[in-house]
């Protein structure tokens, strides 16, 4: 995902690292918090697939996602903060793009950081 990408590219510390959160060194990845970027994403596509109730609890819970970053220290407020509207952002784009145009060909991008594996997934639809 682009969390991951933007996270290394940035090399920020986490506040375990460093009590500093200017603290920037190669290896390091947590400017924005990938996992609020997930949440976020998911739940503005259940919300604008499934309406106010359902994305009440979406946002909800992925509220509960970046403050518990926080609260273990893997990130922080900002790294959140931006994970929060770089995922409404991408997960907003992609509904209404699924919404408005469904694709018979469409691609997605992929990246496992852990088992340094990048590519593109692509599915076609009859």
């Amino acid at each position: 995902m682009l969390a991951e990408g933007i996270g290394y590219a940035t090399a920020r510390g986490t506040p375990r690292d460093s009590h500093d959160p200017f603290t920037f060194k190669l290896g390091y990845s947590s400017f924005p918090s990938s996992h609020t970027a997930h949440a976020f994403a998911m739940a503005t596509v259940l919300a604008d697939r499934y309406g106010l109730g359902v994305g009440t609890i979406a946002y909800t819970l992925a509220t509960g996602v970046g403050a518990a970053r926080i609260i273990q220290e893997r990130h922080w407020g900002s790294d959140v903060v931006a994970g929060a509207a770089l995922g409404w952002a991408i997960g907003y784009t992609l509904s209404r793009r699924r919404a408005l145009h469904p694709p018979f060909l469409d691609f997605y991008p992929f990246a496992d950081p852990g088992t340094k594996t990048y590519g593109v997934i692509g599915t076609a639809r009859f």
